[in-house]
């Protein structure tokens, strides 16, 4: 049975690490896994130009490893309000 994601909720991570769930997902805008410089990212697409960054409720966009953001991604996009 896969278990509901609702914000305000918290997703574990494949390296144990644990973060708040702070979103909604929009299945015209995806959360994506994206490599810039020497970290991972989650981010999506914005309403107009540019992408939304992930910040998990912290001042600065939520930086994980390439399995954390892929698995972060995912759970992401099944977040229903």
């Amino acid at each position: 049975m896969v278990k509901r994601v609702h914000v305000g909720d918290t997703m574990s991570l494949p390296s144990g690490r644990v973060c708040k769930v702070t979103a909604v997902a929009d299945p015209r805008r995806p959360w994506a896994a994206v490599h810039i410089g020497s970290g991972w990212y989650v981010h999506r697409p914005r309403i107009g130009p540019g992408v939304e960054h992930y910040f998990a409720g912290q001042l600065t966009p939520l930086q994980l490893d390439e399995l954390d953001a892929n698995a972060a991604a995912m759970i992401l996009n099944t977040v229903r309000d």
